[in-house]
Order: structure tokens, then sequence, then C-alpha cells
């Protein structure tokens, strides 16, 4: 163990302080700008989200609002019920659900992410552009 009086021990403290000082000074800078966006019109509230959501990876970022929609959709909450791009979205996490379904059965990895998703319906319009392909040559 360390000696009390060692001169290190008082350096690093003091590098702890000063941190800390310039950790409050930033916090009082980023407290000024969203003053200053409030100040312009925006909402602070939203730009926090939106801050905090650009520091999320995509995929955990995708899932959240996933679970969120899903959420405010279930407490009617989501304002697109009843029109075509809501019953979009519900066909949308009814075909995800069901392709998991599948590939759960199946034995194969789940469908997780939008990004997954569409990389399985690009996969079957390529194979169906090839059975018309082949389908094509057999014929001439």
């Amino acid at each position: 163990m360390a000696v009390a009086n060692d001169d290190r021990l008082q350096l690093l403290i003091e590098r702890i302080e000063r941190l800390e000082e310039e950790k409050k000074n930033i916090g009082d800078d980023i407290k000024d700008v969203y003053g200053e966006a409030k100040a312009t019109g925006y909402d602070a509230k939203i730009m926090r989200q939106i801050v905090r959501l650009r520091k999320m990876k995509p995929d955990d970022r995708w899932e959240y609002e996933a679970v969120l929609d899903t959420y405010k959709a279930a407490l009617g909450m989501d304002g697109l019920s009843g029109t075509p791009l809501g019953q979009f979205e519900a066909d949308l996490a009814a075909d995800l659900a069901e392709a998991n379904a599948l590939a759960d059965a199946g034995g194969r990895p789940a469908v997780e992410t939008e990004a997954d998703w569409q990389k399985v319906v690009a996969a079957n319009e390529r194979a169906a552009k090839i059975a018309e392909r082949k389908k094509t040559k057999a014929t001439a």
C-alpha cells in the first residue's frame, strides 16, 4: 500500500479535481447550447432524446424504437392506426413474427432486425427472378 504522504497521491487528487472542474464546465456549456436552441425555437427535450438515440448502436436503436412503437400501438398512441402506413407497419410486424417462428421451427437463426428482414425479402426476390429466367430459357 502506498504511503499517505506520497507526492503522487496529491498529484492524482489534484488531477481528479481539475478534471471534475472541466466536467462541470463542459456540463455548463452543454446546458448553454440547449438554452440557445430553446431560444431559437427548438425543443430541448427532443434534442436531448435525439442525442441519446444517436449514441446508440443502430441495431439497439432499431430494437428500442420497435419496442416503443409496439407499446404505443398497444395503448392506441401510435397515431397511425387506421391509416395505410399503420396497416403496412402492422403487416410488417406480423411478417417478421411469422418469419421468426418459421426460422425457429426450422432451426435457422431468427430474423431479428428490419435489415435482416430486408435481406430475406431481397433473397426471395432474387430467387424468384432466377426461377423466372430458368422457366423462360426452358420454354425458348
